[in-house]
């Protein structure tokens, strides 16, 4: 991930090589949808801790509550027309072995119809974790905005910026408690692939301790797909 040091924009190298797969037990999440009809995506991780064999039921059930977190958690920080229709997990219960689900289940804002006037103006979420590196720590860009939490044309109020932070860990919180059959246990986080520039082998999941928004707009940039 790129970062900003002394001013000067930094793009660390990519390792060379191929990028090992996830740690077994993770679970990659997205969630994606639409905000003034232009498409976007965030991506995190899960921990899934399972009693007994892979079962896709319970998986389902897995996905279908994240969407549902998503609903309770999230939407009331989100203008109207940003809506999240699709949950995609893909989980690696075990090496060499994947599960896929999705649910389509359209999640719609409800934090009013004001609008930044720029559709890719986003959040920046930024998740804490139990390490200390330079660079690519992990955060969430979010779209949806209302324009009544902006000042200046580029400053998230303070109150806005507690309040989505205080709704994504809400968020992550919902997950956290999820259950599902042989689904014991969920953590929500992120997996470092790398260090130092080489590969880690293998991955490290680091599960979310706690969340912050910079006041600063950011932007979704190539995360906006269309």
């Amino acid at each position: 991930m790129e970062y900003t040091l002394f001013g000067i924009r930094i793009i660390p190298s990519i390792p060379a090589g191929t990028r090992p797969p996830p740690p077994p037990g993770t679970c990659r999440v997205s969630c994606s949808g639409t905000y003034l009809t232009h498409k976007w995506a965030i991506v995190f991780w899960l921990k899934i801790t399972s009693a007994g064999s892979p079962n896709q039921a319970n998986f389902d059930t897995l996905i279908s509550g994240i969407s549902s977190a998503w609903g309770t958690a999230l939407i009331t920080s989100l203008t109207n027309s940003t809506i999240m229709n699709l949950v995609q997990g893909v989980w690696i219960p075990t090496a060499g072995v994947e599960l896929m689900s999705s649910n389509s289940t359209a999640r719609t804002g409800s934090g009013g119809t004001s609008e930044m006037s720029d559709s890719a103006a986003c959040y920046v979420i930024s998740h804490h974790i139990g390490a200390y590196y330079r660079g690519g720590h992990p955060r969430t860009y979010l779209p949806g905005i209302p324009a009544t939490s902006v000042t200046n044309g580029s400053t998230i109020s303070g109150a806005g910026a507690a309040a989505i932070a205080g709704t994504w860990g809400s968020f992550a919180t919902a997950i956290k408690a999820l259950t599902a059959g042989d689904i014991t246990a969920v953590d929500v986080g992120t997996v470092r692939f790398s260090s130092h520039n080489a590969w880690l082998v293998p991955p490290v999941f680091y599960p979310w301790q706690s969340h912050t928004c910079r006041t600063t707009l950011g932007t979704q940039r190539r995360r906006l797909t269309e």
